[in-house]
C-alpha cells in the first residue's frame, strides 16, 4: 500500500527555519529612513521620521548634503514636540546636529500660547527666510550651475515664545545667543555647462557693502514684538470655540536687535518695523497688499547676516503665497542696514482677459494681476509686474513678471507657484 503520509518529510519539525526577525529590523529601519514613518507608540506619543530621499541636497558649500529630520510628539492636555535633525555635508566633511523642545497648547485652543528652546550646530542661509528651496537650489546647482543660496555656519541657543493677551494681540519674543562664521564654497560639481559658466563665492554681492565675510563672531540678539487682529470672530463648532479668518487686517509692530559686551558678544544694533497685511475675496473683486517698513538704528556693529534680507528670486519656481516674495529680484543685492519699505499687492478681479470666457471659470482657471515694489536709503526705486494664471483656487498659477529700476526696465520672466510640493 502506497504511504498517505510520511513523518519524516511532512514534519514541520524537521523543516529549517529562517529568522526573519533581524532582516524584519532592518527593512524597517531602511524604509523609515527612506520613506519617512509616522510610528504611533503610545494613545498620546508618536514618532515621525521624515524622508531621508527628499531631504538630500546638494549645493557648492556641503556638496551632497543628507538631512534626517524626527519629531517626538507627546500630547497630554498641552502638545509637546522634542525635534532633532542631523546633517551631513560629504564634500564639506561637515557634520551638522540641532534638537529643540516646544510647547504647544491643547489642539482644541484657540489661544497661541507656546514656547520653544533649542541648539545645536547648523548650517542655515544668510536670508533666515529660506528664499530658495533646497529643492530648486539642487536642480540649480546641478542642471544649470547655478549657485543662488548662500550659507553660513552657527553654533547657537534659541529661547522663543508667542503669549496670547486677548481675543486680538498675540505677543512674541525670543532671545538667541549663538557663535557664527562664513563659509566657503566646497564643491566644483555639476551635470552641464562646466566650461561656460562659474559659481558665485558664497560671499554675496550688495550695494551697501563690498565685502560680506563673516568673521566668526559672538552674537547675543534680542526681539519682540504684537500682532493685532481688530474685530477678530469666533465660532463654535463641536463644542470647541475657534477664529475665523475675519476680512480685517493683521497689523505687527517688531524690535529685534543686538547687545554687544555680554559673554564676549560684538554686534551692536537695534531695529524697529511695521507690516500690515489684508486680503480679502470679493464677488467682483479679490485683492491682497502686504506693507512692512523699518528702520535699523544706533549701528554700532552689525554683521551682513543681521541686515535686513528681502525675499528675492532667480528661479523659475516661486513661493506659494505671492505676497511673500519679490519674482525677479536678486536675493542679496538691496539688502540693507538701513530704512527701507516694500510693498507686495495683488488683485483678482472676477473678469480679466481670459476669464471674460464663461467656459474658463468653469474649468478652475482665474487670473490676477501683481504689483511689487522696494526702496532702500541705498537702492532705487525697485518695481516689479506681472500677471498670473492661477488654477483650482491658485494651488498652482502660471506668472509673468517685468521688473523696473526707477522708469527703466530690467527683465523678464516666468515663475511657476504650487501650493503643494517642493518649491
Amino acid at each position: 500500500m502506497k504511504k498517505l503520509y510520511n513523518k519524516e518529510e511532512n514534519d514541520s519539525s524537521k523543516t529549517p527555519k529562517v529568522d526573519t526577525a533581524g532582516s524584519g529590523v532592518f527593512q524597517s529601519i531602511f524604509s523609515t529612513i527612506i520613506a519617512g514613518r509616522r510610528q504611533f507608540l503610545g494613545k498620546k506619543l508618536y514618532l515621525r521620521v521624515k524622508s531621508l530621499a527628499t531631504n538630500t541636497k546638494f549645493n557648492t558649500v556641503e556638496g551632497l548634503a543628507l538631512e534626517l529630520p524626527a519629531t517626538l510628539t507627546f500630547l497630554p492636555k498641552k502638545k509637546y514636540e522634542l525635534s532633532a535633525n542631523i546633517r551631513y555635508g560629504f564634500r564639506s566633511n561637515q557634520f551638522y546636529w540641532k534638537t529643540g523642545l516646544k510647547r504647544e497648547p491643547d489642539k482644541d485652543s484657540w489661544r497661541t500660547n507656546n514656547i520653544s528652546i533649542s541648539g545645536g550646530r547648523y548650517i542655515s542661509q544668510i536670508n533666515d527666510n529660506d528664499p530658495i528651496s533646497p529643492f530648486a537650489n539642487t536642480l540649480y546647482t546641478l542642471f544649470l550651475r547655478q549657485n543662488h543660496a548662500k550659507f553660513y555656519e552657527k553654533d547657537f541657543v534659541l529661547l522663543e515664545g508667542e503669549k496670547q493677551l486677548g481675543p486680538k494681540i498675540i505677543f512674541h519674543a525670543g532671545s538667541e545667543y549663538s557663535r557664527r562664521k562664513s563659509l566657503s564654497n566646497h564643491s566644483d560639481y555639476s551635470f552641464f555647462f562646466k566650461d561656460n559658466n562659474e559659481f558665485t563665492s558664497n560671499r554675496p554681492e550688495n550695494i551697501e557693502r563690498k565685502n560680506v565675510s563673516i568673521d566668526s563672531e559672538n552674537a547675543l540678539l534680542i526681539n519682540g514684538g504684537f500682532t493685532y487682529r481688530p474685530a477678530q470672530k469666533f465660532i463654535k463648532k463641536d463644542g470647541h470655540v475657534k477664529p475665523i479668518q475675519p476680512s480685517y487686517p493683521i497689523i505687527r509692530l517688531n524690535y529685534s536687535g543686538a547687545i554687544a559686551g555680554i559673554l564676549n558678544t560684538n554686534p551692536d544694533w537695534h531695529r524697529i518695523e511695521a507690516e500690515i497685511e489684508h486680503q480679502t475675496e470679493g464677488v467682483f473683486l479679490g485683492y491682497g497688499i502686504h506693507i512692512n517698513a523699518g528702520h535699523t538704528f544706533a549701528k554700532n556693529d552689525i554683521s551682513f547676516i543681521d541686515f535686513k534680507h528681502f525675499n528675492g528670486n532667480q528661479t523659475i519656481f516661486q513661493k506659494s503665497n505671492p505676497l511673500e516674495a519679490f519674482r525677479l529680484m536678486d536675493y542679496y543685492t538691496y539688502t540693507t542696514a538701513g530704512a527701507w519699505i516694500n510693498a507686495k499687492t495683488i488683485l483678482k478681479p472676477n473678469k480679466l482677459l481670459f476669464s471674460q470666457f464663461p467656459t474658463v471659470g468653469f474649468l478652475g482657471f482665474s487670473e490676477y494681476i501683481c504689483l511689487n515694489y522696494l526702496r532702500t536709503e541705498y537702492s532705487p526705486n525697485y518695481w516689479e509686474a506681472g500677471y498670473g494664471l492661477g488654477y483650482i483656487q491658485n494651488q498652482m498659477s502660471l506668472e509673468a513678471f517685468t521688473s523696473w529700476k526707477e522708469l527703466s526696465y530690467q527683465g523678464f520672466g516666468i515663475r511657476l507657484r504650487f501650493e503643494l510640493g517642493m518649491q
